[in-house]
């Protein structure tokens, strides 16, 4: 057995709220990294953003909440009336979903 891996597992039934709430916050640490660098051209924005979700995890209730509002937020936009703020919208929504269903067939296969 390799000794980080019993490093690991030491920590773990050790100290198991300490590295929850560690994963925690550097999960959320990641995840506003992750969107300073959707803005900033310096910082990568999208492998910080992906491994603050891995952190946090998809069970997080803010996280949850984060994305059942971008969905109404997108279906919102997807229904503007204005000629290029509805194409935005409308692409917006329609690129969300597939990358949902794309994700969710992933998922089934493993």
């Amino acid at each position: 057995m390799p000794a980080s891996s019993h490093n690991r597992r030491n920590l773990d039934t050790r100290f198991p709220k300490l590295w929850a709430r560690i994963r925690y916050i550097l999960g959320w640490c990641c995840i506003g990294l992750g969107l300073l660098g959707s803005i900033l051209p310096v910082i990568p924005g999208i492998p910080f953003f992906l491994l603050g979700v891995a952190l946090v995890g998809r069970r997080d209730q803010t996280l949850r909440r984060c994305v059942v509002l971008l969905k109404l937020n997108l279906r919102r936009s997807a229904r503007i009336r204005y000629p290029m703020l509805g194409w935005a919208g409308r692409r917006a929504w329609q690129t969300y979903r597939q990358t949902s269903r794309q994700f969710r067939a992933a998922s089934r296969k493993k």
